[in-house]
């Protein structure tokens, strides 16, 4: 999932701050038995971590929860991708069981089915324990979207939109030739954007996850090997936490939680595998 082809007043820049804090990350590999392809997607506040894996051909979600799998396949669809859980256990994503794309909200067995008015693809990306959701949908060009009490709200240039917190502060990415990051806070005149995220020295930066203390998860690229690198920033401190799982050339945190416990994934070869774990500093 390199950056180039991701589904790309108030600013603050942020920069890299320099730092005597020591900053750590352990992690453990996920796995779905018998697949090759799994990445971890979204965590919530419990540790439960929402996903995607490949088996027989087949790409279907999961949710893992207590070191058990459960697999969470939209009916009558040739594809689902579990994005976003949020503390009430409700799992976000996009599948097609109408042969178009459109996002699905799964909760105690049952799906429900969300396509943005007008599009020809809709999907679902992150959800806060409010139920607010965030995703993306295409007509034409692809746009990032909030979902709110019934009412779809148009992110303006930002090209995707992959989490929102419990202040309903949102995570995005604007993509043209290069990416980069956005944050989005609410005010009363709607979401407005307070953050510019630049990972420093970075051609392209995206974001993965944000959680309720502001802090992000995400990508930069390329690295000086052209690798794409996974990192976290700290909001507290203002720094950035750039790092590699086995030197690989496609790597991404895709989630992170209150507990900066994170999920992401990563490439050895041509199997991508995802992660859990935790940073410190």
């Amino acid at each position: 999932m390199p950056l180039t082809s991701q589904y790309c007043r108030f600013i603050i820049l942020l920069v890299l701050s320099c730092s005597a804090f020591s900053q750590s990350f352990q992690y453990t590999s996920l796995q779905v038995p018998g697949s090759s392809y799994t990445v971890a997607l979204g965590i919530n506040n419990q540790g439960q971590i929402a996903g995607s894996f490949v088996s027989n051909g087949i790409q279907s979600g999961f949710l893992y929860s207590n070191g058990n799998f459960q697999t969470i396949a939209c009916p009558h669809a040739s594809f689902t991708i579990a994005q976003g859980i949020n503390d009430n256990g409700v799992i976000v994503g996009w599948c097609n069981p109408t042969g178009s794309a459109q996002g699905f909200i799964y909760q105690n067995g049952s799906f429900t089915y969300l396509s943005y008015p007008g599009s020809t693809l809709t999907a679902l990306m992150g959800v806060n324990s409010l139920d607010d959701l965030v995703g993306d949908y295409q007509l034409g060009k692809q746009f990032g979207f909030a979902y709110r009490n019934g009412v779809f709200k148009t992110l303006g240039t930002a090209r995707s939109a992959v989490g929102i917190n419990q202040s309903e502060t949102i995570a995005a990415n604007i993509c043209g030739a290069r990416c980069h990051g956005i944050v989005k806070a609410k005010t009363r005149r709607g979401w407005v954007v307070v953050q510019k995220v630049y990972y420093p020295g970075a051609s392209s930066t995206v974001l993965g996850g944000i959680n309720d203390n502001g802090d992000l998860s995400g990508a930069w690229g390329p690295t000086p090997d052209g690798q794409q690198e996974g990192f976290v920033y700290f909001k507290d401190t203002n720094t950035f936490f750039g790092f590699n799982i086995q030197h690989s050339p496609d790597m991404e945190v895709t989630g992170i939680n209150n507990s900066r416990q994170v999920v992401g994934y990563y490439a050895t070869g041509t199997d991508l595998h995802g992660f859990y774990g935790s940073v410190t500093q």
